[in-house]
């Protein structure tokens, strides 16, 4: 019997979770709407007059460097480009080993040895001239994308004997797998943007437009974010969230509704075995 009531208990939190999810995608669905009423932000100043000043706003533009040179990434340094491409680079490396089990089987495996990150605040340029600036690290996350991984064979592969019984190991090498920021590719984003002070090349500190973290208070459940592509792309990616949260919340509940009927079913039949 208490596997069956186990079953029924699971599948209920489990059909829980589910309207959980089911929640969070209508609240998503909710913002496609918000995404599509929010403000052009040709609608604010070029420059904003005071600090503190915030507006919900949708810009388009290109990636711009704000206070850091340009890097070039390992595709450019490939290629030998003459001019850098990437506003910021995040670079991680892994030692790639090999072990030779006492079965003889070979497995090849990573191990994550350093990690790096160059690069400044990272701006949007739009057609008209105005401007918006990203120094949050969330919305850099958004904009990384995957670059060439680098592999540089280890000196000395030799394979060496970690003890009497221990599999063989020996290091490959090393490979950097590289993601960046391209400079001037075209961006959409929405969300708080804020006057505040923001430190250019020269040092000298001016009066902009940035795009405020996710968890800003003015925010108040609306959506924050940046994408590649026009404004088209601002609703589709909402969209594509309602999906997935959707999706979610679906699987949940079936698992759940499947673990309760064979929970009731398990108890039947042993209730109904004990009987006879």
């Amino acid at each position: 019997m208490s596997a069956s009531v186990g079953l029924v208990l699971g599948g209920g939190v489990s059909v829980l979770f589910g309207r959980v999810f089911y929640a969070l995608r209508d609240d998503a669905l909710g913002g496609v709407d918000v995404v599509r009423a929010s403000l052009p932000f040709d609608s604010l100043p070029p420059v904003p007059a005071t600090p503190g000043t915030t507006a919900y706003v949708q810009f388009t533009g290109r990636l711009a460097r704000v206070n850091q040179p340009l890097y070039k990434s390992a595709l450019a340094r490939r290629v030998e480009a003459g001019a850098a491409d990437a506003i910021r680079i995040r670079s991680v490396t892994y030692q790639v080993t090999e072990e030779v089990g006492r079965d003889g089987l070979v497995l090849q495996t990573e191990h994550q040895v350093a990690s790096s990150e160059v690069g400044g605040n990272v701006a949007v340029d739009a057609h008209d001239g105005r401007r918006v600036v990203l120094s949050h690290p969330s919305y850099f996350s958004m904009l990384y994308r995957k670059g060439e991984d680098a592999f540089a064979p280890a000196k000395d592969t030799n394979i060496s004997v970690l003890g009497g019984d221990e599999p063989r190991r020996k290091t490959l090498g090393y490979r950097t797998a590289e993601r960046t920021i391209p400079n001037n590719d075209v961006v959409s984003g929405i969300g708080i943007v804020e006057s505040a002070l923001v430190y250019g090349e020269t040092g000298a500190p001016t009066l902009a437009w940035t795009l405020a973290p996710p968890g800003h208070r003015h925010l108040q459940g609306r959506p924050s974010f940046v994408v590649y592509g026009g404004h088209e792309g601002l609703v589709q990616r909402q969209e594509r969230s309602a999906d997935a949260l959707g999706a979610v919340g679906a699987m949940f509940t079936v698992v759940g509704l499947a673990m309760v009927m064979g929970g009731g079913y398990l108890f039947w039949s042993q209730h109904v075995g004990s009987k006879q």
